[in-house]
Parts: structure tokens; sequence; C-alpha cells
């Protein structure tokens, strides 16, 4: 008998086009095949545990009606979801959610670099440091560097349990660049290896927002190209108010999630929440 998180209520997905390949559940465009928008939404699934771990999976024929697709965009979809251990199918039996191996853990929760300071254990693999070939244009203006100079980068890959979970660039001037030992380029936030050259950081402004995973991000993080990631950008400033460093990390979200504390403030006419850890 079917666990009732196996089962969706969405409504099947009509087939209009506007150039390029539909998008699923709209009557949008997209360059993303169906299959891997199919593979996306059920992945996501089934790591938010709507399919609950253990339960029978919805069938070929069920997720074609549902979604408006073809059998064979789900029999793509349903193969990349075995190749990532998400299902697992039993000849004879059907198709089932893959049970949690108990040592799993959820997502990763918390600012990295603070959990890094109270001995989270992760590793880092320093993909590349030197002149950046490119940086985003949030980078200058940050660093007030004019776009036709150099800006020195650090990138740096960092796993859990051998699994990576973000993709972290750094951008400076040439003048705290040369503060950096290149050798110790690792696991220590670059933030402490300038205050520990005598620099002082003061605060930070940072947003969040959400990307897709472009092919060489996809490769680096092990998630498939176009799936959503976690971008993170901050620029840390000194007591004078100039950019010390500015930083974009993407985050897998299925292994990381952004926690905050926050109070409601009602001294004033207009009550807010305030960040407060």
């Amino acid at each position: 008998m079917s666990s009732p998180a196996s089962k969706s209520t969405a409504p099947p997905v009509k087939s209009p086009r506007s150039g390029g390949r539909r998008q699923l559940g709209s009557g949008g465009a997209t360059s993303l095949p169906v299959y891997h928008q199919l593979h996306l939404v059920l992945s996501q699934r089934v790591r938010e545990g709507i399919y609950a771990p253990g339960s029978r999976f919805p069938s070929e024929f069920e997720l074609a009606k549902v979604f408006g697709v073809s059998r064979v965009s789900v029999r793509r979809a349903l193969g990349r979801l075995e190749e990532e251990g998400l299902i697992v199918r039993k000849r004879g039996a059907g198709t089932f959610v893959a049970e949690r191996s108990p040592q799993a853990r959820g997502p990763i929760s918390g600012e990295v670099d603070n959990l890094i300071t109270i001995g989270f254990e992760t590793q880092t693999r320093l993909i590349r440091h030197g002149e950046a070939a490119y940086a985003p244009p949030q980078a200058y203006g940050a660093l007030d560097v004019a776009m036709n100079e150099p800006l020195f980068e650090i990138e740096r890959l960092r796993l859990y349990r051998e699994q990576p979970f973000s993709l972290t660039n750094v951008y400076l001037r040439e003048n705290e660049a040369s503060l950096l030992d290149p050798e110790a380029l690792g696991a220590q936030p670059v933030i402490q290896a300038l205050e520990a050259a005598g620099l002082r950081s003061a605060d930070a402004e940072q947003t969040i927002s959400a990307t897709l995973a472009d092919d060489r991000t996809a490769d680096l993080l092990e998630v498939s190209i176009g799936s959503a990631l976690v971008r993170v950008r901050r620029a840390v400033r000194d007591p004078e108010g100039r950019t010390l460093l500015f930083q974009q990390s993407l985050y897998r979200p299925d292994r990381y999630e952004y926690h905050m504390l926050l109070t409601r403030e009602h001294s004033s006419g207009h009550p807010r929440w305030r960040h407060i850890g």
C-alpha cells in the first residue's frame, strides 16, 4: 500500500510553448531538458521528505500523468535519481525511496566561518589562487577598484565527510593579498588570515539569494547543471569603512541551510525583526 507521502496532488501540466523547451508548471520556456527539470523537482521532494524514506515511489505512469510529460522523460529522470542513491528499484516490487543511513545528518546549519572557528570538522580543497580571470561586478564595486584593474582571487571547495557542500571565491586588492602566505591558503577563513597579519575587521554587508549551477560549478559541487544553489555575497569592512575583501559562496541547499536568530523590537512606532545571531 502506498504511503500518503508518495502521492502527489499537483494538477497535470499543460504544454503551451513560447519558444525553447517548456518549463514544468508554467507556460514559459527554458533551456533545460524536460527530464532534467523533472529530476530536479523529484530530487528536491525526496531530500525534503515529501516522499518519505522507505515509501513506494510514484510509478512512471503516475509521474507522466501528474507532470504532463512523456514516459521517456520520466524514465531518464528516475535513472538520475537511482544513480544518486535517492531511490531503489526492486524487480517485481516497484520503486521505493531509499532509506537514509543511520549515520546521515541533516543539512549543515549556521554561518560556515563561525562553524570552522568552533571546531566544525570540514575539509578544504584549494581550487586556484592568483590574479582573477573574472570577478563579478559586485566585487569591483565593493573593493572600489576599476573594472580593468587586477584583483586577487582565492577559490576553495569545502567538504563535509568527503562530500562537497560549498564553493567560495574570495576577491582582494593586491595590497591585502600580499599579506597572505600562499602556502597557507587552506582551511582558515581568509578574514582570519588578514586579521592575523594586522588588519582589523569591523562589520560586513551580506546578501543571500539563489542562483543556478553552471557546468563548472555543477561539476565541483556534484550536482546537476541548472540545480538551485544558495548564493551568499559578503563585503567585509575595516573600522574606517574600507572593504578588505569581497566573498561569494555557493551552497548546496540539500547539505547546507542558513540559520538565524531574530528578536522582535517594539521600541519604536514600527515594530521590526532584528538579527541577533
